[in-house]
């Protein structure tokens, strides 16, 4: 009986979406990172937000396969598109490197366990956020309350408000607040008091 050996591959993850000089930037930083660390990258993999591509490029994908990514949003256009994404990925047994980030996921338990813990948060935080908004502004509107807030006053919500879970894992999971700011789209300072504000970091 013969045996087949599969070569395991080292993919670099670039998406073009992005403006033309973060696009040089992540490829700088991929670049930089495999040389010092005496990595050949077999195939460069540059995608858009496009769907029909992204599931070309994971069917592609092998166990024990790498992913070399200059940041973990590179992933998707949004926080739910990403870690969808990352739990298939891992679920498939690549090894995702996400280089500004430091993490280097898919080995151990540990990695599954946080792959299926960000699949479902973002599936829960979809769902739930859609049903309450539904069924609170039924309720507002019975009760012939005005909405919006009123003038003058300020918001307490921010970019993050509802969050509060993902940003806990991402913690637990020790990633970096710098990488969460990335992740989420809002600076430093804004992670780092909406942390304080939650107490999350607890």
């Amino acid at each position: 009986m013969k045996l087949f050996y599969y070569t395991v591959l080292n993919y670099a993850f670039i998406n073009r979406a992005i403006e033309f000089h973060a696009l040089r930037s992540d490829k700088n930083t991929i670049s930089e990172y495999c040389r010092k660390e005496e990595i050949t990258i077999d195939k460069w993999i540059e995608i858009d937000n496009n769907q029909e591509e992204m599931k070309i490029f994971i069917k592609r994908v092998r166990s024990g396969d790498n992913i070399f990514l200059a940041h973990i949003i590179t992933l998707g256009s949004s926080f739910d598109n990403v870690m969808q994404l990352l739990n298939i990925l891992l679920k498939k047994g690549t090894i995702v490197f996400c280089i500004e980030e430091e993490l280097q996921l898919g080995k151990g338990i540990n990695s599954k366990l946080l792959a299926d813990a960000f699949a479902l948060s973002a599936k829960l935080e979809k769902s739930i956020t859609s049903s309450r908004t539904k069924i609170g502004l039924d309720r507002i509107r019975k009760a012939g309350v005005k909405l919006g807030r009123p003038k003058g006053s300020k918001s307490k919500r921010t970019k993050l408000s509802g969050k509060e879970k993902n940003i806990k894992m991402l913690l637990k999971g020790r990633v970096s607040i710098s990488a969460i700011a990335r992740l989420f789209k809002v600076s430093r300072i804004t992670v780092q008091n909406f942390i304080d504000n939650n107490n999350l970091d607890g």
